[in-house]
């Protein structure tokens, strides 16, 4: 009886191994064929909000709001997003988003990217433009999106239409 457990664990060893070396590799081939046939995520400018200064510590607190359409056929993962926002020429900040969030297949979904900046970084004519909500800011960036075990780098440009 010792000896049939015996043999039978054996079977199931020499069984195991080549299915596991089998799957992965079409784990990884599938991977590769989903990145080519996933569809950019496309961003798109909605608010910036300034909610605080330290006059001490020289900081301006804030959030900038983003809008993300996924229009791919299965859900996404966005694991974090790094972008800056221009004002004019000139870059008024860099932010990046503190947790991850999920996109269902064919959907829409607002993120907030928190941002600080320094006194030094605002010119008059930044001021102008902020104040006025008009055109002639862009934020540009990076977002890390996760689909089937595979983590793929978007990067964007926005520009602020007025």
């Amino acid at each position: 009886m010792k000896k049939r457990i015996t043999l039978l664990l054996r079977s199931k060893r020499k069984i195991f191994i080549p299915i596991s070396i089998i799957l992965l590799i079409l784990l990884t081939f599938d991977s590769c064929s989903i990145k080519n046939m996933l569809k950019r995520c496309s961003f798109k400018f909605k608010s910036i909000k300034i909610e605080g200064m330290e006059l001490g510590k020289n900081k301006i607190h804030g959030e900038v709001t983003l809008e993300v359409d996924n229009p791919n056929w299965i859900p996404v993962k966005v694991k974090s997003v790094k972008c800056g926002l221009f004002i004019g020429k000139d870059k008024f900040f860099k932010g990046k988003t503190t947790e991850e969030f999920k996109i269902p297949a064919g959907e829409k979904r607002e993120i907030t990217v928190p941002f600080k900046a320094t006194y030094k970084q605002i010119t008059l004519e930044m001021i102008k433009i902020l104040t006025a909500g008009a055109g002639g800011m862009k934020i540009s960036g990076v977002a890390f999106i996760d689909a089937f075990f595979i983590t793929i780098p978007v990067e964007f440009e926005v520009l602020k239409k007025d």
